[in-house]
């Protein structure tokens, strides 16, 4: 018997509010991971597009990813666009003040190699939107392009695949940093009897 666990508990934390620049980019809370395993995704937004408040965010799934989970945001609708089965990408309508800072989870399946991924997304503001879809050219910095996509760099695999105590095998064990340091956490396995 096959039993999977995944709890996604700390989706929809507040990140505390504060002033920033017009051009901050959307970015993943943890921007490094490794390949081949489960993965919550937060894209954090620091502040609304030039002073006006955000009310929509549409992220691009890259291919190899598969999304998991797409656990509900409070105040937001959530809908994921597909492609026969696969989600190509993740779409929050809601409301956000334009100096107020949130973030914005998936739970998804890495790919198996390391790399560099890029989930191009979309900022609606009130007035206007913001693409952060510039992806770096070969020599160029992911800081060097105007408006960049959030980045995820993929490092070699080195957990062990399973666990053994008795008859009871435990695969996939990882845990995310928390956001700022929250007490709430996450712990993601599966279970084989």
């Amino acid at each position: 018997m096959k039993t999977g666990c995944c709890m996604l508990l700390c989706c929809g934390l507040p990140v505390t509010a504060h002033a920033a620049p017009a051009s901050t980019p959307i970015v993943l809370s943890q921007p490094n991971f490794e390949a081949g395993q489960n993965y919550a995704a937060f894209f954090k937004i620091e502040h609304g597009c030039e002073g006006s408040p955000t009310i929509g965010l549409r992220v691009q799934i890259p291919d190899g990813v598969t999304v998991l989970e797409t656990p509900q945001k409070p105040g937001w609708t959530l809908n994921a666009e597909r492609n026969k089965d696969r989600v190509i990408a993740v779409t929050w309508r809601g409301h956000l003040d334009a100096k107020a800072a949130d973030q914005f989870g998936l739970f998804v399946k890495l790919p198996p190699n390391a790399g560099t991924l890029y989930f191009p997304a979309t900022q609606r503001c009130e007035k206007n939107e913001i693409g952060w879809s510039d992806i770096p050219v070969a020599g160029q910095a992911w800081r060097d392009v105007a408006h960049p996509a959030p980045m995820l760099q993929l490092t070699a695999a080195v957990t062990p695949k399973s666990y053994m105590a008795g008859n009871i095998m435990i695969e996939q064990v990882w845990s995310p940093a928390t956001p700022n340091g929250a007490a709430p956490a996450a712990a993601y396995l599966t279970i084989m009897n």
